[in-house]
């Protein structure tokens, strides 16, 4: 056998070895394949949602409790003036988890304490009041939140929209409004003239307190949720049916690629 050949047959053995030393390697640093979430959660505090604020609590929890290492969750209200008082006051960031400079004890009390303290910011939020609910406005305050750089660096976006879906504003009260399909293309219409459709292509979208209004008239939340539905197809998305609901039926996560 020669030189040559017997360094091929040992860089061949090699390789093996090489994979299972950087697999070793990635773990020992913590780093895994994980796919990371990035949520954003609009919170109307409008006099009409009074009665939702603690639904929006539990659920709000509910989706704290699916976040893991590298997952993100940003909040803020949707208010009589929207793009002008839009701070994303709550911003939850959960750390990866290093072996190399943690155990997974501390690792777990830091989280558990981040995310008690969100929740904390979270109450303050809806503790807020305000007179008009400028929903559109909003999601354009969320298209550039989901265009921002921590957003884009996430596997999976996604919306959730703590509201009664009421839009009251200068433009339009969908409490006065017959929201025919003739008039929600019109309305759709003339929003995309003037450049006022957010761009959500990407984003996974969820609305919580739809129809928390037992006095509600049913055939008008119907229209409002197609008019909701066809708003955000023109915004590159969809809301489907079981996202839409006075509460959280169907909030999910998705799935990892590896724990």
């Amino acid at each position: 056998m020669t030189i040559k050949t017997r360094a091929l047959i040992a860089a061949v053995a090699a390789v093996p070895l090489i994979t299972v030393l950087s697999g070793c390697g990635r773990a020992a640093a913590g780093i895994s394949d994980r796919q990371t979430s990035f949520v954003l959660a609009l919170f109307d505090v409008s006099g009409t949602t009074n009665a939702a604020r603690d639904s929006y609590l539990s659920d709000l929890s509910g989706v704290m409790d699916q976040l893991g290492g590298g997952d993100s969750l940003w909040a803020d209200q949707i208010t009589e003036n929207s793009l002008a008082t839009s701070r994303v006051a709550l911003r939850l960031e959960l750390p990866t988890f290093s072996i190399l400079g943690q155990n997974r004890d501390d690792y777990a009390a830091q989280v558990a304490a981040l995310k008690k303290k969100a929740r904390s910011q979270a109450e303050s939020l809806m503790n807020g009041r305000t007179q008009k609910t400028t929903i559109l406005d909003a999601l354009l305050v969320a298209q550039k939140v989901f265009h921002g750089s921590r957003a884009v660096a996430a596997s999976h976006r996604i919306l959730v929209l703590f509201s009664d879906m009421r839009e009251d504003s200068i433009r339009y009260v969908f409490d006065r409004e017959v929201l025919t399909a003739a008039r929600t293309k019109q309305i759709l219409s003339r929003e995309e003239t003037d450049h006022r459709i957010a761009d959500l292509k990407g984003v996974t979208v969820y609305v919580a307190g739809a129809t928390a209004d037992r006095s509600g008239n049913p055939e008008q939340i119907r229209r409002i949720q197609a008019f909701w539905q066809a708003y955000f197809r023109a915004a590159g998305t969809e809301l489907s049916d079981e996202h839409y609901s006075a509460s959280l039926l169907d909030f999910a996560l998705p799935a990892s690629t590896s724990k």
